[in-house]
């Protein structure tokens, strides 16, 4: 029997899968409201009263029939409320606030949710309230939502996040447990190593298993590419190490490591790959900004995210430049963050 999948998430790793909706758009979401965002947040928290915890660290468990995930993330504010505590997730945005709130509350709901309930397992209560607070970045204009929520209720909801999630991870899992056994007997893909090459794959996958660091200096033509990718292959293990990440200085590098991989498919090995494409030469509409008001294919993009990854997924192994396009093309939607 197929062991059950075992996942650490952050909630925001669960519920932004699931729940986020709109555009990308810079004008929103960008690095400079990220930091004036960050200080509107810590100004807020100093400014609540001795009943309100900030920053509070949370963890819990869940075990269900598709499989268990341990979850954890930060809770912008708790505060002690006579009857029941009250979970505040702080949100900041230079969008006007009640748009925001109405396309994004499920979002928003969902993070304090899991607060919620994490916070009412470690105390033991049975009912918890949400409070979303809004902060406008342009003016000094403030919303608050409140609800309340039994403990069951709350339940119901995340429990049926993290099925969600599971469901989808299904697939994964599925893929890992094949990749993981066609390493097995995984054989180097050529009939002889070149002279240096055995030696540096030795050392790539005693890295591989234990950690650290290996720095080689090499002459050109030992096979430096298989040296390295087919060790790492090898410590492939679901749970343990999952990805390889290939940089090259020059696309001539990349189309190696590409070269190498295939190779070792034709070896029998079950895997993904994807190479990354510089934003300027996959973008679709180069020398416009990133909004949906400038771009058509940043429109509805988060909306439209859940479903072009569970149909890209499934349809091909290999994510290079010109799959990605076209498929992307197909879809409306921005194949640089799509690629990510």
């Amino acid at each position: 029997m197929d062991p059950k999948p075992f996942l650490q998430l952050s909630v925001h790793q669960l519920v932004d899968t699931l729940l986020r909706r709109g555009d990308i758009d810079n004008r929103v979401y960008n690095q400079e409201t990220m930091l004036l965002g960050s200080k509107l947040h810590a100004s807020f928290q100093e400014k609540q009263g001795n009943t309100y915890h900030a920053e509070v660290a949370l963890a819990g468990t869940f075990e269900r029939e598709r499989g268990t995930i341990a979850l954890q993330g930060r809770a912008d504010g708790i505060i002690d409320g006579p009857s029941y505590p009250i979970i505040d997730e702080i949100k900041s945005t230079v969008a006007n606030l009640k748009a925001f709130y109405e396309e994004q509350k499920e979002w928003h709901l969902g993070q304090a949710l899991c607060y919620a309930l994490m916070y009412l397992d470690r105390v033991g209560k049975d009912k918890a309230g949400i409070q979303l607070t809004y902060l406008s970045q342009n003016s000094d204009e403030s919303m608050v939502k409140n609800f309340v929520f039994s403990k069951e209720e709350i339940e119901e909801k995340v429990y049926g996040y993290i099925d969600d999630y599971l469901k989808e991870y299904s697939f994964l899992h599925s893929h890992q447990l094949e990749r993981d056994e066609s390493i097995k007997n995984l054989k180097f893909p050529y009939p002889v190593f070149r002279q240096g090459q055995r030696e540096m794959a030795r050392y790539c996958y005693g890295v591989g298993q234990n950690g650290g660091f290996l720095f080689v200096e090499a002459p050109t033509g030992i096979g430096k590419t298989m040296s390295s990718l087919y060790p790492y292959v090898r410590c492939f293990k679901q749970g343990r190490a999952d990805k390889i990440f290939y940089l090259t200085a020059k696309n001539t590098g990349a189309m190696s490591a590409y070269s190498a991989i295939t190779d070792l498919y034709e070896n029998g090995f079950v895997g993904f790959d994807s190479i990354l494409t510089a934003k300027e030469k996959i973008c679709f509409c180069p020398g416009h900004e990133c909004n949906p008001d400038d771009c058509p294919f940043a429109r509805g993009y988060y909306t439209k995210l859940k479903d072009c990854l569970h149909e890209m997924v499934r349809s091909r192994k290999r994510f290079d430049y010109l799959s990605l396009s076209e498929f992307c093309s197909k879809n409306q939607i921005c194949p640089f963050e799509f690629q990510l």
